[in-house]
């Protein structure tokens, strides 16, 4: 699926663009076809950096128009669909066991 997604950004990054939302509610499944929503926050490839509006002046963030950007975001959208069905195994503790996140691996016994 990932191999599948990566197709579709190469796709848009060939045209000059980074799509800068790539996240779970903007990658469509469609029967066998993948496709990508809300260009909202789209940009050429090379436009100075913008900011992303935000409540308070403190709240706005930089926003650039880099290819590393949809990258780092489909790392996360791996990330996600690999621990999304994580489940904690019960270690004794019963307390600390569901508490566990999948981002703090099990330390190998000694």
């Amino acid at each position: 699926m990932v191999r599948r997604l990566m197709e579709v950004v190469r796709f848009v990054h060939d045209r000059g663009f980074v799509h800068l939302d790539l996240r779970i509610p903007n990658v469509m499944l469609q029967g066998d076809s993948i496709r990508l929503i809300d260009f909202g926050l789209a940009s050429r490839i090379g436009e100075p950096a913008r900011l992303e509006s935000g409540a308070d002046e403190d709240t706005r963030r930089r926003r650039t128009a880099e290819v590393s950007s949809d990258l780092y975001a489909v790392g996360h959208f791996l990330l996600f669909m690999l621990y999304s069905a994580f489940e904690p195994k019960d270690s004794g503790n019963r307390r600390r066991a569901g508490k566990r996140s999948w981002r703090y691996p099990r330390r190998p016994s000694t």
